[in-house]
């Protein structure tokens, strides 16, 4: 009997041997299991985390872009505003130099000028008014001059504006194909897990 005891009480204690082992076993391969998760969730968590750097700096870089535009739409619009004001005014000296070119031409044809040299009745040109008309003359053809290289600055201004002006518009509609592309994938619920499984980590 006490053999069979001494047997049936070392069979129970093999018995539990195995059991605690096959139980170490099963805690053993789980931690390994839990580990591979933990990395899996840590390699998650940084993609998400370089997915929000990534997104944050496209987006700092689309408001600086957003703001540099405006502020050259600004500056374009205050100089194409200058510009025609600039436009206007010299319309106005030239509508002025042509009535005075009118005038001067009418003063010549009037007798006593030296354009005919002799006056309607046959008398003689008047020298003091024909030197006037001479200098009057010239001082118009001078400021014509100067009105014709203004009109010239003018126009190679404006024309430069408007290059100016077609740039920025083709750049803000590229901006705009830029924005209506894909997104960047969103994160998968394995990230969300990560994010969410970091977060409580830190705490």
């Amino acid at each position: 009997m006490k053999k069979g005891a001494a047997a049936g009480s070392a069979e129970a204690v093999a018995a539990r041997e195995r059991a605690a082992l096959e139980r170490a076993r099963a805690l053993q391969a789980r931690e390994h299991k839990l580990e591979a998760r933990a990395h899996r969730l840590a390699a998650h968590a940084a993609r998400v985390a370089e997915q929000e750097h990534e997104l944050a700096a496209r987006l700092a870089e689309a408001e600086a872009r957003t703001a540099e535009a405006a502020a050259e739409r600004e500056l374009a619009a205050a100089e194409r505003e200058l510009l025609d004001e600039r436009e206007r005014a010299t319309r106005a000296v030239e509508k002025e130099l042509a009535s005075l070119r009118i005038e001067l031409e009418r003063e010549r044809a009037q007798p006593g000028s030296a354009r005919p040299t002799a006056a309607a009745g046959g008398g003689p040109a008047s020298p003091v008014r024909d030197r006037v008309l001479e200098r009057l003359e010239a001082r118009l053809e001078a400021r014509e001059h100067e009105l014709g290289l203004l009109r010239q600055r003018l126009d190679s201004e404006r024309s430069a504006l408007l290059a100016r002006e077609h740039a920025l518009q083709r750049r803000e509609a590229a901006e705009a194909r830029r924005a209506f592309e894909a997104p960047p994938a969103p994160p998968s619920f394995s990230d969300g897990l990560a994010a969410f499984t970091r977060g409580r980590s830190r705490r």
